[in-house]
């Protein structure tokens, strides 16, 4: 289960390309939880632009959990961790894919003597997640979609990945 999306523009900055890919990896982890599934592991893929200097043309890899998870920061920790390994810091990047694999039925969570639960965390999300359903995806959203480089609110306007109603005019 997976969002991929093509950039409006070449993306140099870190910050930039930090803030779109943690609106996908909320949108796939909010998916994971609209079906009923927990991810045990990330995919991430980075297409570069084709004004890249060298000749490669982005990266692709993926990263198994310790522990199954539908939390939105624990899915975006590891994505970023993935991006920071592999992005060599001056490509720029046009396009950025994000999957969730190893798929399971959600289920109640494994216990854990040393760590609290992470109920709290994922009960907060199933709230957005309703609230997004009622009022519009727009209607709650991190902040971080507001600075330069996020997609968030151009995104939710779109229908299936395009432009949708008005495209006559």
């Amino acid at each position: 289960m997976g969002n991929s999306q093509v950039l409006p523009h070449d993306y140099t900055r870190a910050e930039e390309i930090e803030v779109v890919i943690r609106e996908i990896g909320s949108q796939v982890a909010s998916r994971l939880r609209a079906h009923d599934k927990q991810a045990g592991g990330v995919y991430l893929s980075i297409g570069y632009s084709l004004s890249t200097p060298t000749e490669e043309t982005g990266f692709a890899h993926s990263l198994k959990l310790s522990d199954s998870t539908v939390d939105s920061n624990l899915i975006n920790g590891q994505l970023l961790y993935l991006f920071y390994t592999y992005w060599d810091g001056v490509s720029p990047v046009r396009r950025i894919s994000v999957a969730a694999t190893r798929l399971a039925d959600r289920y109640g969570e494994q216990l854990d003597l040393f760590n609290p639960p992470k109920y709290d965390m994922v009960k907060l999300e199933d709230t957005v997640d309703a609230i997004r359903k009622r009022f519009g995806k727009t209607s709650i959203m991190r902040a971080s979609s507001l600075e330069k480089g996020g997609t968030f609110i151009e995104r939710s306007q779109l229908v299936g990945g395009h432009a949708g109603g008005q495209s006559l005019e």
